[in-house]
């Protein structure tokens, strides 16, 4: 199987976004095309109308995302394919790219193979100077979209930055004007 790691929206989204994968990659492997929403995207709220609670907030994360995507995954090709030990590609882009790297080190024996697309591994390895992300993005979207999407981008960080403070976690947000 192809399997693609679902991100952050609607995995309706992905599907639409991915033409290479749907309509080149797969048909070209003659692989089995499977795509996962991640767990309080689309419409997989595990809680209903509460998923968004703080209590309930406390299970979106990526351990969390990468453990349902192995019991899936290992579910599926035992149960529907009857083909436990075929072997797995992942794949993903930007997030859903780094949750296809992690799916491969943390799980191994589910994940033979992945495709990591835009993934900034680096970055939140704090091997790459977080200052030179938040640059680039500052620049990319000063240039390249509506001019009031980099101000508001440029105040959710801020109002991220001011909410970490606020309970104990530290985030650096750079200033950068274009």
């Amino acid at each position: 199987p192809i399997f693609y790691c679902g991100n952050e929206a609607s995995i309706t989204h992905f599907w639409e976004q991915n033409k290479f994968i749907t309509d080149v990659l797969a048909p070209e492997l003659k692989g089995y095309l499977l795509f996962a929403e991640h767990r309080y995207f689309g419409h997989s709220k595990p809680f209903g109308n509460d998923s968004f609670t703080e209590s309930n907030l406390q299970f979106l994360t990526t351990d969390q995302a990468l453990a349902d995507f192995a019991v899936f995954l290992r579910h599926y090709k035992s149960n529907v394919l009857k083909c436990p030990n075929c072997p797995v590609v992942a794949i993903g882009g930007s997030y859903g790219g780094m949750l296809t790297a992690w799916m491969t080190m943390k799980f191994p024996n589910v994940v033979d193979a992945a495709l990591a697309s835009s993934a900034l591994l680096r970055l939140l390895n704090n091997v790459t100077n977080n200052e030179v992300y938040s640059e680039l993005i500052s620049w990319d979207y000063g240039n390249a979209s509506t001019p009031n999407c980099a101000a508001s981008i440029k105040e959710g960080l801020w109002r991220l930055y001011n909410y970490s403070k606020i309970n104990g976690t530290q985030y650096q947000v750079i200033q950068h004007e274009r």
